[in-house]
């Protein structure tokens, strides 16, 4: 069954036949300019040209499966349609009224467009797999997917700096502290992103960073507020960060989350959240102004360096609290430092680089991306199943976000390689 969509895709790019087009009054019809799409309420492109029977005309589009519907959308009572100088329809069962009962010229496009168009667009519609077109992205030249790559990266960087936006506006352009929200978030790394996240809530950098030349101090504050600490350990170390964080819980009437919130089932040790937390002291130890260290002219190698952090001694031995361990320092490793760019500190250049109207910190964002290797997932690894292979980070980012917002919706009219193969000749 036909859908709109399609029928805005086919205007859009004006993919239909181009010569002895008419109204369904059987006046001349030559589309000069389609429009601009609209991705919000009215008509659907703005700022058409056409001419009709040799008169130009401006104004706006509306396309429906069949003409009626515009009254049944009730159009016709609304004076947001009533620029409209045209009605795009697939069939043309009804005449067009404006509001002010004015007829609106018509074009029925039906039989008027290539039909493989269709078939094709059909054909991605009803395939099943990992991807719609995984059975045609061998036809997909290395130039196309170059391209699309460029366009993905930059929407999906695009729709993080939206999320970093609204939290800057919650939290009164607090740059610092924003950051510390999202970097402990990633610092959960999918696992424990929910209570990492949880934590830099009640526990904001503003008090962490008072306590920023204290590492057993900064230690406290984290574990305590995470609620990993009890006085049930007979560990004195323990027991020491503890007194510690009731000490500084009273002082700044901290409040701790519940310590079964942590998921520690099925990690490697490496990963635990205690662990995890005492690298972020020691980050926050080591580092005051952590963003703006990471904004400002840090190359790749620096942020790497910068953000390999190693959890205090006491955890040389340990895992979790009160229980040894063989001697193993707790580095934060590299696949892990490259993460925390990806996620984090590139989003955040691009977006200070959006406020600040500074296009090099945006051109430094992708280009950290084409310096990172790929992520290994099960999304990239699905795509190198498919025969795409990320080649680096910017590309896996990429891949991402046209398996999770384009394929899982079967948007193939949005996406520059569905596109490719609808348009490809039988």
């Amino acid at each position: 069954m036909m859908n709109e969509n399609f029928l805005q895709y086919l205007w859009q790019f004006r993919l239909f036949y181009k010569d002895g087009l008419s109204t369904t009054e059987g006046k001349s019809l030559q589309v000069i300019r389609a429009g601009i799409p609209n991705q919000h309420a009215g008509p659907d492109f703005f700022d058409a040209r056409l001419i009709i029977d040799g008169t130009a005309w401006a104004g706006n589009v509306e396309i429906h499966i069949r003409a009626s519907d515009w009254q049944h959308h009730r159009h016709h009572l609304d004076s947001t349609y009533n620029n409209c100088i045209l009605h795009v329809v697939y069939e043309a069962d009804s005449i067009t009224i404006a509001q002010d009962g004015s007829l609106i010229p018509a074009f029925e496009i039906k039989n008027k467009f290539p039909a493989y168009l269709w078939n094709n667009y059909l054909a991605l519609l009803g395939t099943k797999g990992w991807v719609s077109c995984q059975h045609r992205l061998r036809e997909i030249e290395p130039v196309t997917w170059t391209h699309w790559f460029d366009r993905l990266v930059v929407e999906r960087l695009e729709s993080k700096v939206i999320r970093i936006q609204e939290s800057l506006s919650v939290l009164k352009n607090d740059w610092q502290e924003v950051f510390h929200q999202f970097l402990m978030k990633n610092f959960g790394f999918q696992v424990n992103a929910l209570p990492f996240e949880m934590l830099s809530r009640v526990l904001p950098f503003r008090i962490l960073i008072r306590h920023q030349d204290r590492p057993e101090q900064l230690e406290a504050l984290l574990l305590g507020c995470s609620g990993l600490l009890s006085s049930s350990y007979s560990d004195s170390y323990v027991t020491g960060l503890y007194r510690e964080y009731l000490a500084l819980s009273r002082l700044y009437s901290l409040k701790n989350l519940s310590g079964e919130l942590w998921k520690f089932l099925r990690l490697r040790p490496g990963n635990f959240p205690t662990i995890r937390l005492a690298q972020v002291a020691d980050l926050y130890h080591r580092h005051d102004d952590l963003f703006r260290l990471l904004m400002e002219d840090c190359s790749l190698p620096d942020m790497l360096k910068i953000l390999a952090a190693r959890a205090s001694s006491y955890w040389d031995t340990h895992y979790i609290p009160g229980k040894e361990s063989p001697v193993r320092p707790k580095i934060l490793g590299s696949d892990s430092s490259e993460n925390l760019i990806i996620n984090t500190v590139v989003p955040f250049l691009f977006a200070w680089g959006k406020w600040k109207d500074s296009p090099v910190h945006c051109d430094r964002a992708l280009q950290i991306l084409e310096r990172l290797s790929p992520e290994n997932n099960y999304i990239t690894r699905g795509w190198e199943a498919a025969g795409v292979k990320a080649q680096n980070a910017l590309q896996s980012q990429a891949l991402l976000q046209l398996r999770n917002d384009h394929c899982l919706e079967k948007k193939c009219l949005n996406c520059g390689i569905g596109t490719r193969l609808i348009n490809s000749l039988p």
